[in-house]
């Protein structure tokens, strides 16, 4: 059975995910700006409480963005020097797409996928990404089967992670829908602008401004290392892996607005 660590610093909150032989453990940590002090202590607690040596991993998987430019840089820090110490191979995901999957994981996404309506299975992750942007992607719920029998429900990606003022979101997204016109698209199109489907993260706190509103909204819901684990698992078995030193954080934005962000600070 594979072995995987997890870790998320790309937001406030500070999380680690050990999982073996189908068993999983966690540490989160909600200290604002504390990651680098509590990551290391918390990786030590977990293989030391369950008895697994970091070598014995398969691969170290973490949320490489987008989120804070602080946080994602100790978590890229901190999984390059562990996968170099001993010459592991890392796994980086989307930080929205570990956000839908959280989604999945705690049923805030109904049970009706590839049946009328499909857009019961979309999710909309969303985090305010400061500077007046949202960073937003669309995920779909899809259910892998596996060689042995076994299914996983797998947060899906149907466009590319975007960032966008709030007001921009909704044309943007049938902008993107609209680029490819097969049926099941153009339903995912009409059902948000139903109301179908679920919204998580806090980037949702601008709903008024975003100009639609999915089924069920989580303002709360924040990523979490335990819901890198079965995105890293499938990328896993797809051989989707990174030497450490081909890591980098996933902004979104391009160079200029960085600039402007480090002028502001």
């Amino acid at each position: 059975m594979p072995a995987l660590l997890a870790l998320d610093t790309s937001t406030q909150l500070c999380s680690v995910a050990l999982y073996r032989d189908g068993e999983l453990a966690e540490e989160v940590i909600d200290v604002p700006r504390g990651h680098t002090q509590h990551i290391l202590p918390a990786i030590d607690r977990l293989l030391s409480s369950t008895g697994i040596a970091l070598n014995t991993l398969d691969a170290i998987a973490l949320t490489a963005g987008p989120g804070s430019f602080t946080g994602l840089r100790i978590g890229m820090g901190v999984a390059q020097g562990l996968a170099f110490g001993v010459d592991l191979p890392v796994i980086p995901v989307s930080t929205l797409q570990v956000l839908a999957q959280g989604a999945i994981r705690t049923e805030q996404v109904g049970e009706e996928l590839l049946i009328e309506p499909l857009t019961e299975s979309l999710i909309v992750p969303m985090l305010d990404a400061r500077m007046s942007d949202v960073y937003w992607g669309l995920y779909r719920k899809e259910i892998r089967v596996h060689e042995d029998g076994s299914s996983r429900a797998i947060a899906r990606e149907v466009i590319p992670d975007q960032v966008n003022r709030p007001a921009a979101v909704w044309d943007q997204l049938q902008q993107l829908l609209n680029q490819d016109h097969r049926p099941e698209l153009e339903q995912m199109q009409r059902g948000i602008g139903l109301g179908a489907g679920a919204g998580v993260g806090d980037g949702w706190a601008f709903a008024e401004e975003i100009g639609f509103s999915p089924k069920f909204v989580n303002l709360e819901a924040r990523s979490v290392a335990r819901d890198i684990i079965p995105l890293a698992l499938e990328k896993l078995s797809a051989g989707e892996l990174l030497k450490p030193e081909a890591l980098e954080p996933y902004y979104i934005r391009d160079k200029i607005h960085w600039q402007k962000r480090k002028r502001l600070r």
